[in-house]
This record gives C-alpha cells, structure tokens and sequence, in this order.
C-alpha cells in the first residue's frame, strides 16, 4: 500500500466509517469529525488522498456538491468488507483486491476475518465433497503459512507457454519435496502432481459464504 501521513490515514478512515453507515459523508459531517474549523483544512489531504488512489471526489464545481468516494484501494486499506474475485488473477493479487468491481461489506458478523481476505467465488464441482458448491464465496487469506492438506487458491505457471492457470484444490507436499499435489474433493477429478517450483498460493481456506 502506498504510505499515507497520520493526518491522512485520519481522514481516511473517517471517510471510511460513513461508508460502512452506506453514504458518502457530507463537508461538514467531515469538519465536525476531525475538529476543522473550516473546508480549506481538508483540501490538501483530500488532494493528497485522491492523488494516490484512496478516494475520488466528484462535484465541488459551480455548485454541486462534492461527493467523496472511496476507490478499491481505499476500501482494502480501511477494511472495507471483503474484495470478491471472480476468478483467481494471473497477475499481483494486491493490485487485483484494489481493483475489484464488488465487496461484501455485511459478513463481518459471518466470518472472522482480516485485511488480507478476499472472496472467490466458485465456479465448476471439484470441491463438492468438500461442501463447496458451484456460487458459493470462498475466504481466503493471503499471506498465511500453507500447512500440507489445507484448501488454497494456487496458481500453477506453465513454463513452456508462460500462461497461468488458477484452481482451488487441497494442496498436498512434504517439506523440500520438488513436488506437490492438487487434490479435489470430487472422485470424477483425479489428483494433479506438479513442480512445486511453479505453484504460488494465492490464498488459503478460512470460511465459505453462501448465498441465496
């Protein structure tokens, strides 16, 4: 994330706990929260703040009133529901979570869960067994140490191609192992035994949502 000073990480934040209330916040509910005396003490963070990607300000001209928006990067950074992915990226997934298009903001009292989390949402049958189904959000965390036999959304890297292929599986290794095996939850896919070399978790289990 890109470092923001107390005061702006202040005003963030605040902007932030409107949101989560399902409105922009107006000027003056913005000056009686961080103890302003007048608009021209929020210009430069706000500024500052639009210029490195946390909000977006609309209006403010020939009087319109000025909306303040909060980007996919400024929800990730207040934790903001959770980003849902509608497939794993081939690229960085940081950049992807900032990026996504759709957050479910009412399952905090759902799921425990951290800034790191992000929703899939689950497409084909190979982890049925499991008790994922076909539309259901998956909880994953990045950044978590991956013990062998846990579910993760991996990455799998062709060499040949330099494609990126992305699954949800048990992932099965022993330590210094130069392989690894995907295993789905479903008798109809069979086990998957790859370099470990060329696998990147992207996330690892911790919830599933279910929705309708």
């Amino acid at each position: 994330m890109t470092p923001l000073t107390p005061r702006q990480d202040e005003v963030l934040q605040t902007i932030a706990r409107f949101w989560k209330m399902g409105r922009p916040p107006t000027t003056g509910e913005l000056l009686h929260d961080l103890g302003l005396a007048s608009a021209s003490g929020l210009t430069e963070p706000l500024r500052k703040l639009q210029g490195k990607g946390f909000i977006e300000v609309v209006g403010g001209v020939r009087g319109r009133q000025r909306r303040i928006n909060l980007t996919g990067k400024g929800r990730a950074q207040t934790g903001f529901g959770i980003p849902v992915l509608g497939e794993i990226p081939a690229g960085p997934l940081q950049e992807a979570i900032q990026n996504a298009k759709e957050w479910l903001s009412d399952v905090g009292t759902l799921l425990k869960w951290h800034q790191s989390d992000f929703l899939l949402r689950v497409k084909g049958d190979s982890m049925t067994g499991a008790g994922i189904l076909p539309g259901d959000y998956v909880q994953l965390r990045h950044g978590v140490q991956v013990r062998s036999g846990e579910i993760v959304a991996a990455q799998l890297c062709d060499e040949g191609s330099g494609q990126v292929e992305a699954t949800l599986k048990y992932l099965d290794f022993e330590e210094g192992s130069p392989t690894m095996r995907l295993r789905a939850a479903n008798p109809a896919y069979p086990d998957r035994e790859v370099e470990a070399a060329c696998v990147t978790v992207a996330g690892v289990f911790r919830g599933l949502v279910r929705v309708g």
